[in-house]
């Protein structure tokens, strides 16, 4: 604490003389060996020096007699009544001062009391009278003189101490302090004059201590300005480089004095008993990463209660929100003949000391943490960023040449944001210029793949390291921070119990619920955001392995797709038959539950198409070769979606079946059915299968992408003379949600037309 200007010290020094003029009613009541001093020539001066201050006034005794009746009586006595009226006169002069009311009238008969009976107690109280009322100088000569008859008065001492001060003589002043120590080591105003010194001096530490001490019998305005100097200053520390002014066991002294210096009788017996105690819950069983990484959802359950509870307690306080600053900065008003008191100001002081104290330690412990998260996030991102660095070098150069891929395909030059990207690009129109192209660009997105899975899976691994760090540091902080705030609660409860003014006593209670709760809230929190980080690393590591996993698949189909596509001369013709619609289509059930009707055609096998609507969605597909491209018009919410398949339909025919004489005579023996295998020569059993892959890709009303991602089909089917049934599985797998949609289909065909479900 620095004393930031002399001002200050002025009004603290001037507080100190107002107090100890009441204290000497007490302890200077001791009388001096003489009942009057000889009239040698030292008296004869002081005698003199009394009538020159005297003649600055322009009445004298015996005209004041008519104001102050006691004057009269005074001016009348003899020698020996002057001197016992005079030390009673001392209980008036000590009031006077004290409450602001010396008047020329009271200072001149004060005057001449001193001047007839020169007693210490007489002399110090005219000396302040002095001090206030002419100068420096003249009360410090009257304290001087009162001291050489009582060298040892702690008084006497700490008067002239603090009259020096104000001369700015901070020599002489610590000089007179320490003596009046000396003579009563607890004496609370001498304590008061030395902090004064050490924060003149800037030693906060030594001018803590004497704060504390002179606590101890002396509460008045100079100690709650040393007090409220303390805590401005504490609060402004560095926790991490700088150390609290005062040691534990003058926070020990501090809660004993408030504790043996109460002002009211009551008292809270039940805020200090082992049930009102705070013992907090022990750090969450969160032993690994694995645990934190699956905890997630119950870190912020709890972090949510303890937020709840905190608002709570700010709602509990904001019931007397003035109370505490009127009680702070406002001034009690006494009565007739009552001077003013504010109960609990020593409980109030040493309540925010020790709270000072205990939240010192819990920031103490924050900041040395916090430099160590701080080295530690600094350690990881540079290990994070050697990862980056290395891997876009393998990345970058790979796109390179999938870039040179695309444009050898036929692309053109082509601006790829991500792999997804590279695989929408990868799927449009590949075998147009060229399969071989094609397959190297796919071995290249493959390749890019392995790489994004190489470097999310090391970041991966530096996450998890990291994670554990914080892991282990958040416990153990946890735990220093808990034990300091169960001592904290332990200590305060021991002063709140003595504090019987209500809305300070509200406060406090409710300050130190919202700071607990604050205080565990923030040593919990860096688990949440951890199990996020882990939770989303280990999320984009399994985005990069579906990735990878769909490109090899895709790769594989590509390779089949490859080789088909060269053997396109050795395809069968396929069936060129007409087919004719039957009445037999009145047999299935209600339009309603009918699913969609689409017209179907073919030719040779190497083109074909259809067209259907189901009453929302209108469906296009078209067929060249082994490749399939779709378009699908939702006419409800305007969505548009189109794909492209590439794939193999391997098919057949099953002739050999009536020619199987084994057949033939099964059939034949079935009386009314035989003649059925007359017509065996006209009947066909045909069937396909066929697997698909390609990608998606939809847009809204507007025109805007909405989704994309890779869909894959697999049908299978056969038909009997102009009757066909096939089943149809379509899985696609969206880049936009990482979400999988399957859906099953049957389809009956009967000739140009067939009925999906």
């Amino acid at each position: 604490m620095i004393l930031k200007s002399k001002s200050t010290l002025v009004k603290t020094a001037m507080l100190v003389l107002l107090f100890t003029v009441l204290l000497n009613l007490v302890a200077c009541s001791k009388e001096s060996g003489s009942s009057k001093a000889s009239k040698t020539n030292e008296y004869k001066e002081f005698e003199e020096g009394i009538d020159e201050i005297l003649s600055d006034f322009s009445i004298n005794l015996s005209e004041i007699e008519d104001k102050l009746p006691i004057a009269k009586e005074f001016n009348e006595a003899d020698a020996k009544e002057k001197s016992a009226m005079a030390l009673e006169l001392a209980k008036d002069m000590a009031i006077a001062e004290a409450f602001g009311l010396t008047s020329d009238e009271i200072f001149v008969l004060s005057a001449e009391a001193v001047k007839a009976y020169p007693h210490p107690l007489l002399l110090n109280n005219f000396g302040v009278m002095a001090y206030n009322h002419i100068g420096e100088e003249e009360g410090l000569h009257y304290l001087l003189l009162a001291l050489n008859q009582e060298p040892d008065n702690p008084i006497l001492l700490t008067n002239i101490a603090n009259i020096y001060m104000e001369m700015d003589d901070f020599l002489s002043a610590e000089e007179y302090a320490k003596r009046a120590l000396q003579t009563q080591d607890d004496y609370g105003p001498a304590y008061q004059v030395m902090t004064t010194i050490h924060l003149k001096n800037e030693n906060s530490i030594l001018a803590s201590e004497t704060m504390i001490k002179s606590a101890k019998h002396c509460f008045d305005d100079v100690t709650m300005y040393h007090f409220d100097s303390f805590l401005y200053a504490v609060d402004r520390l560095d926790p991490l480089v700088d150390e609290y002014p005062l040691k534990e066991e003058f926070i020990d002294l501090l809660y004993t004095i408030a504790k043996e210096n109460v002002d009211t009788l009551g008292y809270n017996s039940s805020i200090d008993t082992p049930e009102a105690q705070l013992e907090l819950k022990a750090f969450p069983q969160i032993t690994s990463v694995e645990n934190l990484s699956k905890s997630s959802k119950y870190i912020d359950e709890e972090l949510s209660k303890i937020m709840d509870l905190q608002y709570a307690g700010i709602q509990f306080g904001m019931n007397n929100p003035w109370d505490y600053y009127e009680y702070f900065h406002s001034y009690e008003e006494g009565g007739d003949g009552v001077y003013p008191v504010k109960n609990n100001i020593r409980q109030a002081y040493a309540y925010e000391v020790i709270q000072s104290f205990y939240k010192f330690k819990v920031d103490k412990i924050k900041a040395k943490y916090s430099e160590e998260d701080s080295k530690r996030y600094n350690d990881y991102r540079i290990r994070y960023d050697n990862i980056t660095k290395a891997y876009d070098e393998k990345f970058y150069g790979n796109r390179e040449k999938l870039q040179a891929a695309f444009e050898e395909i036929g692309e053109g030059a082509v601006n790829i944001g991500n792999s997804e990207d590279a695989l929408l690009y990868l799927f449009s129109d590949f075998l147009k210029e060229g399969v071989e192209a094609s397959k190297k660009a796919m071995d290249l997105y493959v390749e890019e793949c392995e790489i994004e899975l190489a470097r999310h899976t090391d970041y991966l691994d530096i996450q998890e390291q990291n994670s554990n760090s914080v892991l282990t540091s958040t416990h153990n902080q946890y735990n220093e921070i808990k034990q300091v705030l169960e001592e904290y609660w332990l200590k305060s409860s021991g002063i709140l119990k003595y504090i019987s003014e209500e809305g300070l006593f509200l406060h406090y209670v409710s300050e130190r619920e919202v700071y607990v709760y604050d205080e565990v809230y923030d040593a919990l929190y860096p688990l949440s955001s951890e199990s996020v980080y882990l939770i989303d690393a280990k999320n984009q590591l399994y985005q990069k392995e579906t990735l990878l996993q769909n490109a090899v698949e895709t790769a594989a189909n590509m390779e089949i797709s490859v080789r088909e596509a060269m053997k396109i001369g050795e395809y069968d013709g396929g069936d060129v038959a007409p087919n004719i619609e039957r009445q037999e289509l009145s047999t299935f059930p209600e339009d309603e539950m009918i699913g969609d009707l689409q017209i179907e055609g073919s030719f040779f096998g190497l083109l074909g198409g259809s067209i259907s609507f189901d009453g929302e969605s209108l469906k296009l597909t078209g067929e060249i070769l082994s490749q399939e491209k779709g378009y699908k018009k939702n006419f409800y919410t305007g969505e548009t979606t189109i794909h492209t398949l590439t794939g193999v339909n391997p098919q057949g025919n099953t002739d050999w079946f009536k020619d199987s004489k084994v057949v033939k005579d099964a059939i034949s023996k079935t009386g009314s059915l035989g003649k059925v295998a007359k017509a065996l020569g006209k009947i066909g059993f045909g069937f396909s299968n066929s697997e698909k892959s390609g990608t998606y890709y939809t847009m809204d009303s507007k025109r805007n992408l909405t989704d994309r991602g890779i869909i894959h089909s697999k049908a299978k089917g056969g038909q009997i003379f102009d009757v066909g049934k096939s089943s149809e599985v379509v899985v696609e797998k969206s880049f936009a949600t990482g979400l999988t949609r399957t859906s099953a289909s049957t389809r009956y065909s009967f000739k140009f037309i067939s009925i999906s479900e």
